[in-house]
């Protein structure tokens, strides 16, 4: 995370404090690019994301893409933040991210990156996974203890009646059986892995 001490004049851009935009909690890929400090304080005056930066070249065609986002915007504002975040070129970095990381592991792919639901799972970002990754435990236990799909939606209701973060998407019966034969197909894999092992 950058950061430099440089004066700059009240009015001319967008002062917000570092422990506010700290408290975003958008994912690590803000990075705070220009800050100043004053009566003990530090204020971000720009801001700008490290993947967009990363994969500038790449992302010039997307529908708009604006460079003040690669090289630091002073629009300091959780809205555009947020309008950054959910815009095409921000997700298309996002996914050449995980392409990027996925092509770094060593060995072979999971057997899941090969249906469509891990495919889509790469697509997403920090904070989705990990609530996918609730739903899909919650799939789990449904297809574990024998219940219809439909108590999939019942235990969703009650898990985010307790406050557990589970987003807007997936919440239904169908979701939930696209979360098992996701499961089955992983469970399978490995399965066959291990009946050839054991005839060697």
């Amino acid at each position: 995370m950058a950061s430099k001490n440089a004066s700059k004049s009240s009015g001319t851009t967008r002062n917000i404090k570092k422990s506010t935009v700290l408290k975003w909690k958008v994912g690590n890929w803000l990075e705070i690019v220009d800050s100043n400090r004053h009566k003990g304080e530090v204020w971000v005056t720009s801001v700008r994301c490290k993947l967009c930066a990363k994969y500038e070249k790449k992302l010039t065609n997307t529908r708009n893409f604006n460079f003040s986002w690669c090289r630091g915007t002073t629009n300091v504002k959780l809205d555009a933040v947020k309008t950054h975040m959910n815009g095409e070129p921000h997700k298309l970095a996002l996914k050449l991210e995980d392409e990027e990381m996925f092509k770094a592991k060593p060995g072979p792919l999971p057997a899941y990156a090969a249906t469509p639901l891990g495919k889509a799972f790469f697509k997403l970002n920090e904070n989705d996974k990990v609530r996918v990754k609730k739903l899909i435990e919650i799939a789990y236990v449904v297809v574990k203890e024998e219940m219809p799909f439909t108590k999939f939606v019942a235990i969703a209701k009650l898990e985010k009646r307790h406050r557990v973060e589970l987003g807007r998407t997936y919440l239904n019966d169908h979701a939930c059986a696209d979360f098992v034969d996701t499961i089955a197909e992983i469970y399978e894999d490995e399965l066959n892995q291990v009946r050839v092992l054991l005839m060697f």
